[in-house]
């Protein structure tokens, strides 16, 4: 929790500095972004509650709302496309379970030299117990030594020392609230960025 909140108070100060820069519009804007920070908190905070499902419609609000503060941070030099089955909306997912994976390609991914970042977010019934969703980007791509390793480290068991948002902890909350039949899967693709697949079970909450 403490990391996650480090994690939102960089990104407001580092607003606070350009929105002081710019003066145009600042107090409106800054206190816009101070309440979407608050609901990204609150929302992280509620995962460590008993209850840890929520509603898809509500896991993609919340990228939404995580994604716009970022697109912000970056200038909205990012292009974001959804493309999200409407009948998988009302199905259960765990809370959370998405962001880690937004966060990881700004953090890794995104270049700030490129005029055309894109990152796509699909969501969709993989078969009658399954739903996949599928994030993708365009952005500076993984080595296949590094991607080796990544994926040599998703099949070793995750330890209270590892980060609590990285994807290796994602692939390992993912199997053991679904099954070990879902997880995460990572892999290089055609436009040279990554493309990460997350395989869930369908549930109700």
């Amino acid at each position: 929790y403490c990391g996650v909140v480090s994690t939102y108070t960089y990104l407001f100060k580092e607003m606070i500095n350009e929105l002081q820069a710019c003066r145009v519009g600042y107090q409106e804007l800054l206190a816009m972004y101070l309440r979407q920070i608050f609901l990204l908190i609150q929302r992280s905070w509620e995962e460590r509650k008993p209850a840890v499902s929520s509603y898809i419609q509500e896991e993609m609000e919340f990228c939404n709302l995580y994604l716009s503060l970022l697109k912000y941070r970056y200038d909205n030099e990012v292009a974001i496309i959804y493309d999200v089955e409407s009948e998988i909306l009302d199905y259960g997912i765990i809370r959370n379970l998405l962001q880690p994976i937004l966060e990881n390609y700004f953090v890794h991914g995104f270049c700030s030299q490129k005029q055309d970042n894109m990152l796509t977010i699909r969501g969709k019934r993989k078969d009658e117990d399954h739903i996949c969703f599928v994030v993708k980007d365009n952005g500076l791509g993984i080595t296949e030594e590094r991607l080796a390793v990544l994926k040599k480290k998703m099949d070793t068991v995750a330890t209270e020392a590892n980060s609590s948002y990285g994807l290796k902890n994602v692939n390992r909350r993912i199997m053991l609230f679904y099954g070990p039949e879902c997880g995460l899967e990572i892999d290089r693709n055609e436009e040279g960025g990554a493309t990460i697949e997350l395989l869930i079970r369908k549930l109700t909450c």
